[in-house]
């Protein structure tokens, strides 16, 4: 359960850095948006094969 919590807070997180740091063009905000939302999606790859489903 909190896997999918957090991935979600994580892709959320990097979407709205990503947004500002576009807007602002502040590459090191655009860098930490990546990370955000690719370790968003390989936590939310976690929700999906979990107990074997």
């Amino acid at each position: 359960m909190w896997a999918s919590w957090l991935s979600a807070g994580l892709l959320i997180l990097g979407a709205l850095l990503g947004s500002l740091g576009a807007h602002l063009q502040f590459n090191p905000m655009l860098a930490v948006a990546g990370i955000s939302l690719t370790a968003g999606m390989v936590i939310s790859g976690f929700t999906e094969c979990r107990l074997g489903r």
